[in-house]
């Protein structure tokens, strides 16, 4: 029997020590649950603070703006003509976003129309050095496209002709 007490004492030992394991484990587990949170929770805070911060700047500078946009202070003078610029492009794109609007709203004229001129026009006109690559191949696919309509238009006015005459020479 000295045998089965001594497994048993060892077995009792063994759950000892996996009980204060376990709960040294839960308690580690806990504190870092703890931790976590409160990093999740300062990171949340760190944002709303960032925010706030660049939204007071945003106040700050569109106060000096109105301000001093016109006579600003010598170390200003760079970011401003920046602004000055970056609203210059803004209006200019807004006011080409706005032709192309309503040219894309207009009616189109009708085929038989005479007051229509022989040659198609674009819906802006722009000169081809002002084109970027980009819209470059636009007036490339543009200019294709419409050639093939061309044709396709001359290929069927020709079929029809051909048929009127078959079925008049019948």
């Amino acid at each position: 029997m000295a045998n089965f007490d001594e497994i048993k004492q060892k077995v009792a030992e063994t759950a000892n020590t996996v009980v204060d394991k376990s709960a040294d484990f839960a308690k580690n587990a806990v504190e870092k649950a703890k931790i976590l949170g409160r990093i999740a929770k300062l990171t949340a805070e760190v944002a709303q603070s960032k925010d706030a911060v660049r939204k007071e700047f945003v106040k700050i500078g569109e106060a000096y703006v109105a301000n001093f946009k016109e006579n600003p202070a010598p170390e200003m003078v760079d970011a401003v003509d920046a602004l000055k610029a970056a609203e210059a492009q803004l209006e200019a794109k807004s006011a080409e976003l706005e032709e192309l609007k309503t040219a894309l709203s207009a009616p189109a004229a009708k085929e038989d129309d005479p007051a229509e001129p022989e040659e198609k026009r674009t819906v802006i006109d722009i000169e081809e050095s002002d084109l970027t690559p980009a819209e470059e191949k636009v007036e490339e696919v543009v200019e294709t496209v419409t050639e093939a309509v061309e044709e396709v238009k001359e290929a069927v006015a020709e079929t029809v002709e051909e048929i009127k005459e078959e079925i008049s020479g019948e």
